[in-house]
Order: C-alpha cells, then sequence, then structure tokens
C-alpha cells in the first residue's frame, strides 16, 4: 500500500487482482484489474513516482481463477489512466525508485537477485540488468533518502548503496520479512511485515 499526493490510499490487492484507491470517506475506485481485456494475475507490490505514475509488479503464486494474463509482468500504470507492459519475468515482486526518480529498482524472487532500470522522464523503463543476485527469497524494497536500497529477503533485511556495497544487516528471528516501509515523527523508524504475520520496528540511526 502506497499514499498518494492527496493522501488517498493505493492498494495492490492480491485477493481481487487490482490496483485501487480508497478515498479518505472509504469509496473504493478501481484503478485497474485487467490488461488487455485479461484479468491481471494479482498486483503484489508498488512504488510510486512524483507525477503519478505508478509501477507495480504483478506475478503468479497460485492458480488464479478464472485464468487471465499467462505471463507475469512489471506494469506502469501512468496518470492517465494507461496500463504498458513493461516487461515479462519470472516471479517479479518488490521495486522501489531511486531519490532522483531515475532508476527503478525490482527484485525477481526465485531467481535470487534485484534488477535496476533506467527510467526515462515519460516513465518508461529500460537498461534492465542485474543489480544484485544471491539476495535469498528477495521480496520488498524500499530506497532511502541517501539512495540505499533495503531488501527484504529470507533472513532478514540487507543494505545496500546504490554502487552494490553492503552496507548492512538486520537479522529477523521468526517469519520471513516481505514488506517495509520508513515511518515514525521522523522517518528514522523501519517498520518490517513478516509471512507470519508478524510486525517489526527498528529504530534506525
Amino acid at each position: 500500500m502506497i499514499f498518494d499526493k492527496d493522501g488517498s490510499l493505493i492498494s495492490a490487492e492480491w485477493g481481487t487482482r487490482s490496483v485501487v484507491r480508497t478515498l479518505a470517506d472509504g469509496t473504493r475506485k478501481v484503478l485497474v484489474d485487467k490488461y488487455q481485456g485479461k484479468a491481471l494475475n494479482g498486483p503484489n507490490k508498488m512504488v510510486m513516482r512524483d507525477d503519478g505514475t505508478i509501477y507495480f509488479t504483478d506475478p503468479y503464486f497460485s492458480p488464479p481463477s478464472p485464468v487471465g494474463v499467462t505471463f507475469m509482468g512489471l506494469y506502469r500504470l501512468t496518470p492517465a489512466g494507461e496500463l504498458v507492459l513493461e516487461g515479462q519475468y519470472s516471479i517479479p515482486n518488490g521495486v522501489g525508485l531511486s531519490p532522483d526518480q531515475k532508476t527503478l529498482y525490482m527484485t525477481l524472487t526465485m531467481s535470487n537477485q534485484v534488477m535496476s532500470f533506467s527510467v526515462a522522464a515519460d516513465g518508461s523503463t529500460s537498461n534492465g540488468k542485474k543489480f544484485l543476485s544471491g539476495t535469498a527469497t528477495a521480496e520488498g524494497i524500499q530506497v532511502d533518502a541517501a539512495g540505499n536500497i533495503w531488501i527484504a529477503c529470507q533472513d532478514g533485511v540487507y543494505v545496500y548503496s546504490p554502487e552494490g556495497t553492503k552496507l548492512a544487516y538486520i537479522k529477523i528471528t521468526s517469519g520471513r520479512p516481505t514488506s517495509m516501509g520508513f515511518g515514525g515523527p521522523d522517518g528514522k523508524t523501519l517498520m518490517v511485515a513478516t509471512d507470519n504475520g508478524n510486525i517489526y520496528t527498528v529504530a534506525l540511526p
């Protein structure tokens, strides 16, 4: 889930196989649930650019019903509501943007990789390449104000510099980290959700 500039909640909903905007009064609006007329697998992770462009992944973990698209992909939802397929990948998962919004990062969970893409002024991505490998069951991604990449992996949270240098490791002892966010009064509290229902908070320097 993410918030837009108007304070509306944008949700990637696996259960409804859609991306939904919820207003402050609880009104829900489906932003997208199909690609070329076929149902999405189940939107999973998202990130939003300053202009309102949403990037989200649509992996496939179990047979959806009815069957829709026959591939897994990285999508771009433009502010005008156009859904663009940026590429087909195996188990695409977490996505994050660099502070200058010129680089998009994406995890490939079963491949144990993190990819990076160049982002053009119009929001399109290109030059996809391997940024990291060996990231065990990498899922969610967050990018901090310094451009460091935080990755939720099977055994904890790993932090890398924009150049790919490992900076830190936070061990999680119960559950596999899946999603993260920065919060607290000064934005220096890391909040980590795990697959067994736990939420951890970590005070950062």
